[in-house]
């Protein structure tokens, strides 16, 4: 059987639920140390660029937001907790087991809104 196009119904491939995941289990991270932004977004960015887990990335004054759009585009990398490697966010073990939890529990509460089967 052929997959379905559609990712969830957010259409966002990290989805909020998954970042507030990476922080609540304060995730090691890595920021790129090159300042990519502008404007608002370059200050936060100068702030958080530290940052050397998810908890501290937030306060060091990055949101949600900020990470979920960092990871997406190659600003921030996770890190393997047993060597620090980086590694892509979605092979990431806490950003793998959060996605599952969330596809289960939107099956759950979602039933009339995808009629389509898991698995």
């Amino acid at each position: 059987g052929g997959g379905a196009r559609a990712r969830g119904s957010s259409g966002h491939p990290l989805p909020m639920a998954v970042i507030s995941k990476v922080i609540e289990e304060d995730v090691k991270l890595r920021v790129r140390q090159d300042n990519p932004k502008g404007g608002r977004s370059r200050e936060r960015f100068d702030g958080y660029m530290r940052a050397k887990s998810a908890k501290e990335f937030v306060k060091l004054g990055g949101s949600k937001g900020d990470l979920q759009n960092d990871l997406v585009k190659g600003h921030v990398w996770l890190l393997d907790d047993e060597t620090d490697a980086e590694m892509p966010w979605s092979k990431h073990p806490v950003v793998v087991k959060a996605k599952a939890g969330k596809a289960a529990a939107k099956a759950e509460a979602g039933k009339t809104e995808a009629k389509s089967e898991a698995g």
